[in-house]
């Protein structure tokens, strides 16, 4: 059974379509990096994996279940440049 199982996810804002048919299947302990020209479903991809963000049609599991509505200390992401936050330091997040 795939860890992360995405089936035919699509995600559209109004007319827009970000991400159309995404059928995905991703085994506990795969090492996977997402890459891809600026606009191409990047971000809204990671959001989906998340739970920061629903998809407008499919479906998203994780080990067989719905993904949780709220994002859990079993994912997470490491963001490109530190200055996202620019308020913290090492000192305030540790």
């Amino acid at each position: 059974m795939s860890a992360i199982s995405l089936r035919d996810v699509w995600v559209e804002y109004d007319e827009q379509i970000v991400l159309e048919r995404v059928n995905l299947q991703i085994a506990a302990g795969t090492f996977l990096s997402v890459v891809g020209p600026s606009g191409a479903g990047k971000s809204t991809f990671l959001r989906l994996i998340l739970g920061q963000e629903g998809p407008s049609r499919g479906a998203i599991l994780i080990d067989g279940k719905p993904l949780p509505d709220e994002p859990g200390p079993d994912r997470g992401v490491v963001f490109q440049r530190y200055s996202v936050f620019p308020h913290l330091t090492c000192s305030a997040m540790c």
